[in-house]
């Protein structure tokens, strides 16, 4: 592949959420721009300026050679009440509680959010992107479109940009748009627009990824006249760069067993059941309530707060604020048990948790709190630790506890089988597949 600027096939990546926003939303694409830059590729990434998050913080960039192009700032409304602090927190002090009148104003607010905003809440960017697609697809000579969803305003800015200048176009499925299992489904267009658009764009596609076999098949049900020879189903998987530099997190003075779950926790994912079974193991087992720590790193809902910080006050959790996607991997590797919540029925069947395949390549236990989904078959195929039901108390406290009578007992795991999970790896299949569907085009001036 060539290696020199001026040679890199230039392709357009639309994905409003970009860093220095950090999370889920943006981790895969940045992977996937990162290592196509190094086959031959140049990444032209559009984007919004500072896209607010709830639960995101500064994400730094990986060093790679990419064309930025930030719009202004889109406001987003968030599910934070209060501004977490980026410097740790006081594990002494208590914040105060929301009144149940704010609780409830804060939940109707979404749910009206989610009846009233269509296709997502990013809606207003879709005007500015396509207009500066157009500049820079014209600008840059882009020879491909790509997009990811969520959300699907990434979706029709590409497929836009797409029939307006007939570049191919390349949608990446991190998660269903028509069955989307955590969207309301009785928005008027949610039911009209949305099968038929998903329908268009995919017939309109040169190339569909689907990060999970369950979605692989659900677009084959749908869609596959359209589709046989256009599917490429590409994982979510780890960075082994991210993990050759990383040293664990330090210990507390006290040395405690630290059960360890990054990224948002959620109620409605399961997070109360694991805080139910976190306490029914300290009563079965009360030697637990001084000797283990869980430590929850990143964004906590509302509708768990005050639950969770019964428990900080206990002693029993440490609450530490959004971190950078490094920081992340140090806390894993710093762990002696990672914990995994994946949604309960229909919305977590389909699901691999992006963390899943970093939690077992830092080569901790895994307690994994999920309905059957591609999450526990991949825990279960590396035998990296145990998968119970969302609402199986009695089972999550009786794992807590064996997992901390078992804390000495290293986790063995067979990288080589692993790497197939890599993201260089899975990279080099999708540029291949590039390569041939670009690589014979001639930059237009």
């Amino acid at each position: 592949m060539p290696p020199d600027a001026e040679q890199k096939i230039p392709f357009l990546m639309v994905s409003c959420y970009y860093p220095p926003v950090g999370g889920v939303q943006v981790l895969r694409t940045t992977k996937i721009g990162k290592y196509l830059s190094r086959m031959g590729f140049l990444p032209v990434v559009l984007c919004s300026k500072e896209a607010i998050l709830p639960g995101s913080r500064d994400e730094e960039l990986d060093n790679f050679q990419r064309i930025l192009i930030c719009l202004p700032k889109i406001r987003l409304p968030s599910r934070q009440t209060k501004k977490i602090p980026r410097q740790g927190v006081d594990l002494n002090s208590s914040p105060k509680p929301l009144s149940p009148l704010k609780k409830a104003i804060i939940l109707i607010l979404r749910a009206v959010k989610q009846f009233v905003i269509y296709p997502d809440i990013t809606v207003a960017w879709i005007p500015s992107a396509y207009k500066a697609g157009l500049s820079a697809i014209r600008k840059y000579g882009i020879r491909a479109i790509y997009a990811t969803h969520p959300p699907p305003s990434n979706l029709i800015v590409a497929l836009l940009l797409a029939m307006r200048t007939r570049r191919p176009l390349v949608v990446d499925f991190r998660d269903l748009w028509r069955y989307y299992p955590f969207r309301v489904k009785f928005h008027p267009l949610e039911l009209l627009l949305t099968p038929w658009l998903e329908k268009y764009l995919i017939k309109k596609s040169a190339l569909v990824i689907a990060v999970t076999l369950p979605l692989v098949r659900a677009f084959l049900r749908d869609h596959r006249p359209y589709l046989s020879p256009k599917l490429l189903y590409l994982p979510n998987g780890y960075d082994e760069e991210d993990f050759a530099s990383a040293r664990p997190a330090k210990k507390d003075s006290a040395g405690r067993f630290r059960l360890v779950h990054t990224g948002v926790f959620y109620k409605g994912r399961g997070g109360s059941y694991f805080l139910a079974g976190l306490e029914r193991a300290i009563q079965l087992f009360p030697e637990l309530g001084k000797v283990m720590v869980f430590r929850q790193v990143g964004y906590v809902d509302i509708t768990e707060q005050e639950h969770i910080q019964r428990l900080v006050e206990r002693g029993v959790v440490e609450l530490i604020p959004p971190v950078s996607h490094s920081q992340a991997i140090r806390e894993m590797l710093g762990a002696d048990l990672l914990l995994l919540i994946v949604p309960p029925k229909r919305a977590g069947e389909a699901v691999l948790s992006l963390k899943s395949t970093e939690y077992i390549r830092a080569e901790k236990p895994i307690l994994a709190i999920s309905p059957p989904s591609p999450t526990t078959a991949l825990v279960e195929e590396f035998g990296a630790g145990r998968s119970i039901k969302n609402d199986d108390v009695e089972g999550i406290a009786e794992a807590i506890i064996s997992f901390y009578k078992k804390r000495e007992k290293r986790n063995s795991v067979d990288l080589s089988a692993l790497s197939w999970y890599e993201r260089n790896n899975q990279v080099t299949r999708l540029a291949e597949i590039l390569w041939k569907m670009l690589g014979g085009c001639e930059r237009e001036n």
